[in-house]
C-alpha cells in the first residue's frame, strides 16, 4: 500500500505543478488518497490494538508521520481545483473530510499522553 500511497501523491505534486487543466485527474487522485487514508487508519487500529501498552505511543508515532504526508498531499488539491473551476463538481473530493483531521489530531494527543 506504501508505494501506491508514494505513487499517487506523485501525480497529485505533478499535477498541482502543471499548467493545463488536470482538474479530473486531480480529484481522481484525491479519490485515490482518501481511500488509501481510511484503509491506513483501518490497518493502524487493527495493528495497535494487538500491541501491549507500552508500545502504543511508539506506533503511533510512525502511524502520525505517515499521515501526514498524505495529508500535505490531499491540502495541496484544493489549491489547485480552484484555479482552474468555478465550482467543485464534488465538494468531498476536494476538501479535507473533517474526521481525517480530527482522527489525525486525535492519535497525536493519545501519542503525547501516554509520551508522558
Amino acid at each position: 500500500m506504501k508505494m501506491n500511497v508514494e505513487a499517487v501523491i506523485q501525480v497529485v505534486i505533478e499535477t498541482s505543478k502543471s499548467p493545463g487543466n488536470n482538474v479530473i485527474r486531480m480529484e481522481n487522485r484525491v479519490q485515490k488518497l482518501n481511500t488509501y487514508w481510511e484503509s491506513c487508519n483501518e490497518i493502524r487500529d487493527e495493528i495497535i490494538a494487538l500491541l501491549p501498552e507500552s508500545e502504543i505511543a511508539k506506533e503511533a508515532e510512525k502511524w502520525i508521520g505517515y499521515q501526514q504526508v498524505i495529508d500535505n498531499a490531499l491540502d495541496i488539491a484544493p489549491e489547485y481545483l480552484s484555479k482552474f473551476s468555478s465550482k467543485i463538481v464534488d465538494g468531498e473530493t476536494a476538501t479535507v473530510p473533517a474526521e481525517r483531521k480530527q482522527s489525525h489530531q486525535s492519535w497525536s494527543y493519545l501519542s503525547s499522553m501516554e509520551m508522558s
